[in-house]
């Protein structure tokens, strides 16, 4: 897969989430991926409902 490759999966999530802290972009990144992830299973969510 080349698209995993220049993200390397950490054994423990925390740790990618402590590099966050260090640097504001990846920070704006997880933060926009919760969101991203949040209004999918909104979506979701509302779909089933409906």
């Amino acid at each position: 897969m080349p698209g995993n490759s220049f993200i390397p999966l950490p054994r423990n999530p925390l740790s990618f989430i402590k590099q966050g802290e260090e640097s504001p972009v990846a920070d704006k990144l997880i933060r926009i991926v919760n969101v991203l992830i949040y209004n999918c299973y909104k979506m979701v969510i509302l779909s089933v409902y409906l």
